[in-house]
């Protein structure tokens, strides 16, 4: 597929975005307005910008600036704004393959918080069972070991005083509401 350029919303003239997901800077004539050569003028020559990675997620971006106020954008988000159809104007953008680094228009689509969750949930880039889950407070040695005091006669009370777990969390353990996956 042809590459393809499109300005970017706000900054028209200064930088383009094109459907491979490159960003670019236009050629353009900067006035100095302080320092050496005050009032001097200079050409910076069109290139395409250097993307960096940003937040925990680590998505790629680049760095636009306009009158003196710097901002990063992420190149997915640039992407999508400039080349994708978003008629029920979805909040969130989706990578199709689960690739972070494939920015191009054909591996973006609309999505919202769910189903982008769900999608990385399918593709295996977040774990939400058990141990792998980020906010889980128990592991599998434990769960396992609540289920064998159980089996044997312990009461659920008596379970929680021993390990110091919630009744509730007890509760669902046992009753495999909670750590299903664990025979």
């Amino acid at each position: 597929m042809r590459e393809k350029w499109k300005s970017i919303s706000g900054y028209e003239g200064i930088y383009m975005v094109s459907n491979h997901g490159r960003v670019k800077s236009l050629s353009r004539v900067v006035v100095s307005e302080s320092g050496i050569g005050r009032g001097s003028s200079r050409l910076l020559p069109e290139r395409i910008l250097k993307q960096h990675r940003v937040g925990s997620g680590g998505y790629l971006a680049v760095g636009l600036h306009k009158k003196k106020i710097a901002i990063t954008k992420t190149v997915h988000r640039l992407v999508f704004d400039a080349f994708v159809e978003n008629p029920l104007g979805l909040p969130e953008v989706n990578h199709k393959d689960g690739n972070k680094d494939n920015c191009r228009d054909t591996n973006l689509e609309p999505a919202t918080r769910q189903s982008n969750c769900q999608h990385a949930v399918e593709t295996g880039l977040l774990k939400i069972r058990g141990e792998d889950n980020f906010f889980a407070k128990l592991n599998s040695k434990t769960v396992l070991k609540v289920r064998r005091l159980f089996a044997g006669g312990m009461s659920q009370r008596k379970i929680e005083i021993k390990t110091g777990i919630p009744i509730a969390n007890v509760h669902c353990i046992v009753r495999r509401k909670s750590w299903r996956h664990l025979k």
